[in-house]
């Protein structure tokens, strides 16, 4: 009599590997990580481990117990049926989703803006034991009737089918957005937002003192008069009011001080939400709560279909901050919807700025394309900024200097909102081509299909090469060399996982 192995088989591996992937992905989002010694973060890693989390959210706290369930039930399906009633598949299930979780965690030290939590490892530790308890009390007669009742080849295919769809799209996204680096697919129920966003979770604490948006690009040398002109309490030129689209300055002194100047909108009036206080000694209106100073969705569409159409715009803003410590980041000004879409913000993240505008290449909601200040340019005093949106390039001047700046059309990746970096291009091409050589290398072993593992890595393959042919074409950049040698990489140990979690059956 034979008896049951203790260890999972092989061949049930390649789900587990699928799927701690795609949870590596979304952990180290934005893939940007710092470089230096590994074990010298270890000491920090422990403090924040002991001190427990700076905040606790209980709408995080539940989605990590639920991103681990899946985790603890496919760990718990490698146990022979016959373990799967004890305790101790269990007691290991908790030991992987901890360990998994706890590499994870120390790993986001070194990647930017993320945060290390103990926390976290406790609700992904408590979703893989929830997800083994699942199948400790499944009864196996309910999955032996699911697969009767499924046809498993339909399914087989189903999923090889998606995942060739999958690994088309890179393709096809440069051709069906020739210009992804534009702005394009923006929100229509907006309105224009100034010291918060319109659910007042994203407050901004501070002055504003005046805030303009013009139709065109300001050029280093026009930001430095901006600033110029200002400082010597002087207007903008005549040059520049002929592309004003929008402009308010917070004076007590007018009886209208937060009615559009430019009269162009009679809607365009800024109305109060939350607690402002005026201040005539220092000039500005001070926002120390939560608060929301918003135009209508009538003005908010129109200012929105203006920038649409020129497709290059500035923002300014003279601002007080009243802190260095505001994250979010904090909105100073954004162009969004009550449902938590934007078009475009410029915020405040401690003591640098963050500029993002929405496009096909940069998602629907703030995303890492987006300029960040990196030499944290404010004080706590009067500090001018303006924010420039040119031909898929975004830059943010502080006192009439360059402080940040993105080229979406040669930093992007397509259909992965991600600076372009070395992280970043194995996740992409995990993303898009891991299962689809992980399907057909495996269909093909089991098929018995001679070069089978050879024909899945040439398509895949094929596509990544195409998919970066026609984006460094239509961006006019070098081909991305590292970019298809690392996709080769992922490619390659896809078939190999392919290959061994379906092993050739033996003939009788």
């Amino acid at each position: 009599m034979t008896r049951a192995p203790l260890l999972p088989p092989l061949r049930l591996t390649a789900p587990l590997w699928l799927y701690i992937g795609y949870l590596l992905m979304g952990t180290l989002y934005p893939f940007e990580f710092d470089a230096g010694p590994i074990l010298s973060r270890l000491p920090e890693f422990i403090q924040r481990l002991e001190h427990g989390p700076a905040a606790f959210f209980t709408e995080d706290f539940l989605a990590n117990i639920l991103a681990f369930i899946p985790f603890g039930m496919i760990v718990s399906l490698h146990f022979p049926l016959r373990f799967r009633k004890r305790v101790w598949p269990i007691l290991a299930t908790a030991l992987f989703a901890c360990l998994l979780s706890s590499s994870i965690e120390f790993a986001q030290l070194f990647v930017r803006n993320r945060h290390s939590s103990v926390t976290d490892i406790i609700s992904n530790t408590i979703g893989g034991v929830a997800g083994s308890l699942i199948i400790r009390f499944w009864p196996p007669s309910y999955g032996r009737n699911l697969v009767s009742l499924i046809p498993l080849k339909a399914v087989w295919y189903t999923l090889l089918g998606l995942s060739l769809v999958l690994a088309c799209l890179p393709v096809a996204f440069p051709v069906v957005f020739r210009e992804w680096y534009l702005p394009a697919l923006w929100a229509r129920d907006v309105t224009l937002n100034a010291g918060n966003n319109p659910s007042l979770t994203r407050p901004w604490y501070g002055r504003l003192h005046r805030v303009a948006i013009y139709g065109n690009a300001l050029d280093p040398i026009r930001a430095r008069q901006c600033f110029l002109m200002m400082k010597e309490g002087k207007t903008a030129s005549p040059a520049m009011q002929d592309n004003l689209l929008a402009l308010y300055e917070f004076d007590e002194s007018e009886s209208e001080a937060l009615r559009d100047r430019t009269g162009r909108g009679a809607d365009l009036h800024l109305e109060g939400t939350g607690r402002i206080r005026w201040r005539p000694e220092h000039g500005g209106l001070q926002l120390r709560h939560p608060a929301r100073l918003s135009t209508g969705r009538v003005s908010g569409k129109e200012i929105s279909n203006s920038l649409l159409k020129s497709r290059e715009f500035s923002l300014e803003a003279w601002i007080t901050p009243r802190n260095l410590i505001q994250r979010g980041p904090a909105l100073i000004l954004a162009l969004s919807g009550l449902s938590g879409n934007s078009n475009l913000l410029l915020g405040q993240s401690t003591s640098d700025l963050v500029f993002w505008v929405r496009t096909p290449v940069s998602g629907s909601s703030l995303t890492a394309l987006s300029v960040t200040t990196t030499s944290h340019p404010l004080a706590r005093h009067m500090t001018h900024v303006i924010a420039v949106f040119h031909e898929g390039r975004l830059e943010l001047f502080v006192n009439g200097i360059r402080s940040g700046s993105l080229d979406l059309r040669r930093d992007s990746m397509i259909g992965l909102p991600a600076r372009r970096t070395n992280g970043a291009r194995i996740a992409y091409a995990f993303l898009y081509f891991f299962p689809f050589t992980l399907f057909w290398s495996s269909l093909a072993a089991r098929k018995r299909l001679r070069r089978g593992l050879l024909v899945a890595g040439l398509a895949a393959g094929t596509l990544l090469l195409f998919g970066e042919i026609i984006q460094a074409a239509g961006a006019e950049r070098p081909f991305d060399l590292p970019f298809l040698l690392l996709g080769i990489l992922v490619i390659s140990v896809a078939a190999a996982l392919g290959r061994l979690s379906s092993p050739v059956p033996q003939s009788k």
